[in-house]
């Protein structure tokens, strides 16, 4: 993958998908986690 002439894409662009994948799927975690509790 090329990025181009600016270098720090690769750096940050990763960082900046990753942070907010993560909390995505902490949240979606809870909320699974959520309905088997209050479910079950």
């Amino acid at each position: 993958m090329k990025w181009g002439p600016e270098s720090h894409i690769p750096v940050e662009y990763p960082v900046c998908v990753s942070v907010p994948s993560n909390i995505i799927l902490r949240l979606s975690r809870l909320h699974i986690f959520g309905k088997h509790d209050y479910s079950g």
